[in-house]
């Protein structure tokens, strides 16, 4: 008898450590899937996030041109790609991970009637001739308008770290897009730049 109870007892020992390692092994691939789906929700807010930083660099560039040329304007620069990526993004950060929502939605939400706020600066100037302009408004509405690339870029450093840290080679590529976008942005920033300085009356020195 003392044989056979401790047979069963080895055998009910290794089915135990049997049990266990499968709900280990479980818990770790329910943690992996989860860990994926989490940074796949993050990785729309992001894709979104570069489209938005990519339609905002275009936007600026249009409202630049308005606010330098002398004629009133007698249409806006559009707005539709910037809008359309706003809509996007309602939809795609109701799929985010709770604790991310919780540190993005706020200042995303900030950032977006900061780019009314700075619509709302440019359009009426647009509307006057250069001569009934506020000078001062072009120069206010590109440092506006930077400040939200700015922003954008700074939400789009929070998700990426968010990605990363649940999925790492879903974090290298978001990695990757960053760089790209901040190349764009770059770019972008010098031609405002310049379009400004050229299309001043103003004199200036180097």
């Amino acid at each position: 008898m003392r044989i056979r109870g401790l047979f069963l007892l080895c055998i009910s020992l290794i089915g135990s450590v049997a049990v266990a390692g499968g709900v280990i092994f479980a818990v770790g691939e329910w943690t992996k899937w989860t860990n994926a789906t989490d940074a796949r929700a993050v990785m729309h807010v992001f894709a979104d996030l570069a489209r938005l930083t990519e339609n905002l660099s275009l936007e600026r560039g249009d409202y630049n041109q308005a606010l330098l040329t002398e004629a009133a304007a007698t249409t806006k620069p559009s707005t539709q790609k910037v809008n359309e990526t706003l809509a996007a993004m309602e939809v795609a950060r109701k799929q985010l991970p709770a604790d991310t929502a919780q540190v993005f939605n706020a200042p995303y939400d900030k950032l977006v009637a900061a780019i009314h706020a700075s619509r709302a600066l440019a359009d009426p100037e647009i509307a006057k001739p250069g001569s009934a302009r506020d000078r001062s408004v072009q120069a206010r509405y590109v440092s506006n308008a930077t400040a939200l690339l700015v922003e954008t870029a700074r939400l789009s450093d929070m998700l990426e770290i968010e990605i990363a840290t649940d999925n790492q080679m879903i974090g290298k590529l978001a990695g990757l897009a960053r760089y790209s976008l901040m190349l764009r942005d770059i770019g972008g920033r010098r031609s405002t730049m310049l379009t400004s300085y050229f299309g001043n009356p103003k004199p200036f020195t180097p």
